[in-house]
């Protein structure tokens, strides 16, 4: 018995019989589209992109697949566990209607693991959508002639330091998400944040200088839901590296009142810092604490450089960690403001 296929050619029912026994037992590398259709109830996709990154805190290599269904495009996440097995981490859906997918890409930040870069263009409106896996996720909007304009650069000065140029614009992971940033210009970055933990023989939080020379930073940590009476019971701190505290109802510096007093308790540190230099702080919560504004102030060349950048000023940040955004401080800067009930921002 023989078998006709597309194109003329023929083969015996024993050569395909071998062929499907070969296919059914070979090692697959990446999951196909039988194994995503299982793992995310949705038939008849299509897989668009297939990458092996890291791109969790667990250290090791994933599957990363980007698929489209009749309605939403799937990005889900797979552990390899066997020769044709994986196990599956998750997915997160986009919409698909009137948008078209243009690319996948990772950038590394410096963390340790990667973020996913998703490139989308709905009639004449691009964009980037960014989903650092468990801990948030971004929109930045392009212009059309954007595009020919994308690079991925990395940092000279800090191997595996990755970001993005955008028609000369360069966009910069700065620990809570991508910010634009001058080229020249310093760039604070948690590398560390625990403020649950039991003791304070370890900073709770160190800020570090990814970017450039910066004469002064001013580190400032602000509770607009504490006051005088309880700050004690929900924070203690050390008076360690210049580390100081201020009471509701102290004079503090304001960015345009001549005059001012504190609305409710901040502490700051501050000190000189060079390209990855840090400063640490020492402090816990012994309870949650509520909101935290958190906000950096830099001097370099003469100019006042405020973290988080003016221009996202009462933007809500794309993210899903709750209440996280950024607004003015009581001092008249813009800072982050965050729900963290202990964990990192």
């Amino acid at each position: 018995m023989k078998y006709s296929l597309i194109g003329g050619y023929t083969l015996s029912a024993f050569a395909i019989s071998i062929s499907l026994f070969y296919s059914c037992g070979r090692e697959l590398f990446h999951p196909d589209e039988s194994i995503v259709e299982e793992a995310i109830g949705v038939r008849d996709i299509r897989i668009l992109s297939n990458k092996k990154y890291n791109v969790t805190e667990d250290k090791t290599l994933e599957n990363i697949v980007f698929s489209t269904g009749k309605e939403n495009y799937y990005l889900s996440l797979f552990h390899k566990k066997g020769k044709r097995e994986f196990s599956h981490l998750g997915t997160k859906s986009f919409p698909v209607k009137d948008t078209e997918f243009l690319k996948m890409v990772m950038v590394n930040p410096a963390i340790g693991y990667s973020h996913i870069f998703l490139f989308f263009k709905k009639g004449d409106k691009p964009c980037i959508r960014i989903v650092a896996w468990d801990h948030f996720e971004q929109t930045i909007p392009l212009s059309m002639d954007d595009l020919s304009g994308i690079e991925l650069l990395k940092n000279s000065q800090k191997p595996g330091d990755e970001y993005l140029s955008i028609k000369g614009r360069t966009f910069r992971f700065d620990s809570m998400q991508y910010v634009e940033v001058f080229p020249d210009a310093p760039l604070p970055f948690f590398t560390h944040w625990d403020l649950s933990r039991t003791d304070l023989e370890q900073p709770g939080a160190v800020l570090r200088n990814n970017g450039e020379f910066t004469a002064s930073t001013v580190l400032t940590l602000s509770f607009p839901n504490q006051n005088s009476a309880n700050f004690y019971d929900s924070i203690q701190t050390l008076p360690k590296n210049n580390l100081r505290v201020y009471l509701t109802g102290r004079k503090i510096h304001h960015a345009d009142i001549k005059t001012f007093y504190a609305k409710y308790p901040m502490v700051e540190i501050q000190g000189p810092l060079k390209n990855m230099d840090s400063l640490q702080l020492y402090l816990r919560a012994k309870k949650d604490p509520g909101k935290i504004h958190i906000r950096a102030v830099m001097q370099k060349a003469g100019q006042i450089i405020p973290w988080p950048p003016m221009y996202l000023l009462d933007k809500t940040v794309d993210s899903g960690i709750p209440g996280k955004k950024v607004t003015l401080d009581q001092q008249g800067y813009p800072a982050y403001e965050i729900e963290i009930h202990g964990k990192k921002p």
